[in-house]
């Protein structure tokens, strides 16, 4: 050998010369001694031929380790070599990240996935057409923009999506959100509007307001106000206002820091635009109603109500791109971690509450009155209950709405059952309006409402946005965004595993915020993946993303032709097929797994759901995102730490509490600290430290003690204080 060489740049063929004394130069040293030697290759022989086994010889592959002016040469492994070589496997590995559908594409085969595909696209198509509708009427839009919205993203998520299975689509718990959420900003406008029709033309004293001006109200001395209050201010003082007094046309105006009040009729606007915002379902109080007066009589609050300059749908498809730039932004920045602080308990929670309020949201449209849009699901509930006892309730909506829901549960039951009666549990939905639709045509019966014209064809592209609505729809949109992402995410990553594939989590926030983006500029309210069509699309035996494809070109198909058949769909059937859908989501096994399980995780899930039921969907979702990081910091500033002890004979040290056989020594404490040591945790760190450091407690096998060998015992007095940690 030509002068000395490092071992781990011998060739493999001077190795196999070298005497086994040379594998100490490699060996780790250590004070002990010298490493034991290794058995000679003749030693190894004689044992494999004993065996009746053929020596079989080792070969060690070198080891090489390039230097820092290896990558700028021009040989084949340098940077020219690397970039010639390289370049294009970046080029498809980002085609691949932008545009997943290139994956499946290139191995796509018409004979054995077609087909397949084609019956689950027709399947799920079957069931999206009418749920579709129905979750955008549970949204507050029209029909048709269920339609729009089970159109566009579909077909951007077969290009951008990395799942193959997953229906993408409108949802029941993103449908009530968004209804949520544009339901406030649309009340608040409703009310600066009536304020400013009030105050321009508002007045003094009390002739003013008997007149049907009420911008301006002159109160008593005593009341310590001024002679002229405008609306605005007038609304704190007019927070006991029923809305009985609204319907009569007077009540009392009471405030200021004296007992005086002055009792004043409420101009006939007031009165005409607190029924017309009834009927429309908007949910405002008393005291919103009746914050701005009229301006000459006939103008006032009804005339302000036509003048609000946005309507739900504008709202909903600014949502829709809002939510899309956010998902479309987390996953180019690869935060999709940021999603983990909603737990699964969070979600589970959540999704439960949020389901019982989708019913008795929609119990209205089963039972044949209509209902103010409630926030939460005690309010609704209680209208419900005063409605029913009031006699308001119509037995045929209630036969036809309910005979939809007992078919609809009786094919899901039947299609779960029997593996040949699958098709059933598809087409449920469109069975039920088709059946209803022909009910309502030749029976025509009354307090039936039905779906009336939807428009036909294709959506149109639009670009006009209502940009100044999108700081008061940011905290929808952060909500939708974080519950789409979770619900989409969560049965994507299920059906791949299911289906032997792997899917980027930030991947697929890119496909899904693109579904988004691209369908609100054709209509599209916010959209996710479907837990039921997609566990639906996988049974069937969808393969691709391809069955997405099919979905589309039926809705398309319906967009272009089949609308006008969809005008005597009855509402209650639609309600129907909400109930139908959600009713699955409440997990009530949950929290008797969570009470054996984990407390905390416990806790977690009663705040979702009772915050959600008690306080409305948003409230219900902050606070228990909230409480969620209460404990991820509690637990980061409180490390769990663990005494080790060793194994018999072994050098594995383990939890000697999970492992009843481990020893310890006398006077030595092992500790793991199971987490990283930061500013946080230092100082309970160095308490628990302390504590091991001065209690007198002495950790060690207690062999003596025959059945109870495995366990640690401790003393109180005979041992000394730890020596070491």
């Amino acid at each position: 050998m030509k002068g000395p060489m490092s071992p781990l740049t011998l060739r493999a063929t001077e190795l196999e010369d070298r005497p086994p004394e040379w594998m100490s130069l490699i060996a780790p040293s250590s004070s002990a001694g010298p490493a034991p030697p290794l058995p000679s290759s003749s030693s190894s022989s004689n044992g494999a031929a004993a065996a009746g086994l053929k020596p079989r010889r080792v070969r060690v592959l070198p080891v090489s380790h390039p230097s820092h002016s290896d990558i700028y040469n021009n040989s084949p492994g340098g940077a020219r070599g690397f970039l010639g070589s390289n370049c294009w496997l970046a080029f498809w590995r980002v085609v691949h990240y932008l545009f997943p559908c290139t994956k499946w594409m290139a191995a796509y085969s018409l004979r054995n996935d077609l087909v397949a595909d084609l019956v689950a696209g027709i399947s799920v198509g079957v069931m999206l057409v009418p749920q579709s509708m129905s979750y955008a009427k549970l949204a507050g839009l029209p029909p048709i923009y269920g339609l729009y919205s089970a159109f566009v993203p579909i077909l951007s998520y077969v290009v951008f999506g990395s799942s193959r299975q997953l229906a993408v689509g409108p949802v029941a718990i993103v449908s009530i959100l968004t209804f949520d959420g544009l339901r406030k900003v649309v009340a608040e406008k409703l009310r600066d509007s009536a304020i400013a029709a009030g105050l321009a033309g508002g007045g003094y004293g009390p002739t003013a307001v008997a007149g049907g001006v009420a911008g301006g109200i002159e109160l008593p001395a005593n009341a310590g106000l001024s002679g002229f209050q405008p609306s605005r201010s007038l609304l704190d003082f007019r927070s006991s206002v029923s809305s009985s007094s609204v319907s009569s046309g007077g009540g009392s105006i009471s405030g200021g820091s004296g007992s005086g009040s002055s009792s004043v009729p409420f101009p006939f606007p007031v009165t005409t635009a607190a029924r017309q915002l009834s009927s429309m379902g908007w949910g405002l109080t008393a005291a919103e109603l009746t914050g701005g007066g009229g301006g000459g009589g006939g103008g006032g609050v009804g005339g302000a109500v036509g003048a609000v300059d946005v309507s739900m749908e504008e709202l909903a498809v600014l949502l829709a791109l809002m939510v899309g730039l956010l998902e479309v932004l987390m996953g180019l920045l690869r935060m999709g971690w940021l999603v983990r602080f909603l737990s699964h308990s969070v979600v589970s929670g959540f999704t439960s509450g949020a389901a019982l309020l989708v019913c008795v949201s929609v119990a209205k449209d089963i039972l044949g009155f209509s209902m103010p849009g409630q926030t939460t699901f005690v309010a609704a509930l209680s209208h419900i209950i005063k409605q029913i006892v009031a006699g308001r309730a119509h037995w045929q909506p209630m036969a036809l709405g309910g005979g939809a829901l007992l078919l609809l549960l009786l094919m899901k039951e039947a299609g779960k059952s029997w593996k040949s009666l699958q098709a059933l549990r598809c087409a449920g939905p469109f069975t039920s309006i088709v059946i209803g639709a022909l009910v309502v045509k030749w029976w025509r019966p009354e307090h039936v409402p039905v779906v009336g014209e939807i428009p036909q064809g294709l959506p149109s592209l639009s670009t006009a946005f209502p940009w100044e609505y999108l700081p008061k729809l940011l905290p929808t949109a952060l909500v939708i965004t974080g519950v789409a992402i979770l619900e989409s995410c969560g049965i994507a990553k299920a059906l791949a595993a299911r289906n032997g594939y792997a899917i980027d989590a930030n991947q697929e926030l890119f496909g899904l915020g693109m579904a988004n983006v691209l369908g609100s500029f054709f209509s599209s309210f916010p959209t996710t993946g479907s837990f039921s069509r997609s566990a639906v699309n996988n049974e069937v035996g969808a393969r691709t993303a391809m069955s997405g494809l099919i979905m589309a070109l039926m809705v398309v198909a319906t967009l272009l032709f089949l609308t006008p058949a969809f005008r005597d769909v009855p509402q209650c059937v639609l309600a129907a097929v909400v109930v139908n859908a959600v009713h699955g989501l409440v997990d009530l096994q949950e929290p008797l797994f969570l009470w054996r399980v984990e407390k905390k995780d416990l806790v977690l899930w009663l705040c979702a759901f009772l915050g959600t039921l008690l306080l409305g969907l948003e409230t219900g979702v902050l606070i228990s995102v909230a409480l969620s990081l209460v404990f991820v910091i509690h637990e980061s500033a409180n490390p769990h730490m663990a005494v080790l002890g060793r194994l018999p004979g072994t050098t594995v040290y383990r939890n000697v509490k999970q492992y009843r056989d481990a020893y310890t020594y006398r006077g030595v404490v092992i500790l793991r600290i199971d987490a990283p040591i930061y500013f946080a945790n230092v100082d309970y760190i160095k308490e628990r430290l302390r504590k091991y450091e001065l209690q007198r407690v002495a950790w060690w096998k207690d062999g003596s003690s025959g059945s109870s060998g495995g366990r640690l015992a401790s003393s109180g007095s005979s041992a000394g204080p730890t020596d070491w940690l």
